[in-house]
């Protein structure tokens, strides 16, 4: 929000052709910003639904399995942000809740035979079926959810990157004087802000 009016104040003070340009900055800091803010919320939403999924799939192998795998992708995304790793992340996360879903209708009950019988043949059964619904949603909600992050990742980046022009300075604090810690105002001296106005381009 402050780069929507920080930007074409500081353009203004240089002219009017730099006004114009610093409302075009400033509006795409601001769009970058907003775009940022929501994809990251819609990334947090969607990452404690699926958490909340997750133990509706009665699979710790796979719970265990998909912690890994998130992280792992989480420390990729943090080396470099690919809108192209985002979408095979996303890929991979739907493919693997569907292909996890059905491979589970069929081992969960097998698993369930060998360590309890006919009772856990049933119990397997049942958490196939609960795999098969629950494991394709998280799937494809950690597949939007990666796409999100991915979003949000790429306009952070250009958001950070926003270029300004080499005459404009930078921001800055007003400094505190050690002794009393107050801010110190030096009055305007016109020779300095020439001085430093030519300094600068």
């Amino acid at each position: 929000m402050q780069d929507l009016f920080y930007e074409p104040m500081q353009g203004a003070v240089a002219g009017p052709k730099e006004f114009i340009k610093g409302v075009g900055r400033g509006g795409k800091g601001f769009v970058s910003g907003v775009v940022h803010g929501v994809s990251s919320s819609v990334a947090g939403v969607t990452g404690t639904v699926n958490k909340q999924l997750g133990m509706l799939a009665f699979d710790d192998e796979y719970a265990a399995a998909r912690e890994t795998k998130l992280r792992n992708q989480a420390d990729a995304s943090r080396e470099g942000n690919s809108v192209q790793q985002g979408f095979r992340d996303a890929g991979e996360n739907v493919l693997g809740g569907f292909t996890s879903g059905i491979g589970g209708l069929f081992k969960a009950p097998v698993q369930g035979a060998k360590k309890e019988g006919v009772g856990g043949f049933f119990k397997g059964v049942g958490r196939g079926v609960a795999g098969l619904v629950v494991k394709p949603v998280m799937g494809v909600s950690e597949g939007v959810t990666s796409l999100v992050t991915t979003v949000s990742d790429v306009s952070d980046a250009k958001a950070s990157l926003n270029e300004r022009p080499a005459w404009m300075r930078q921001r800055r604090a007003i400094p505190l004087r050690p002794a009393t810690n107050r801010m110190v105002i030096v009055p305007y001296d016109e020779l300095a802000a020439s001085a430093q106005a030519n300094a600068v381009r």
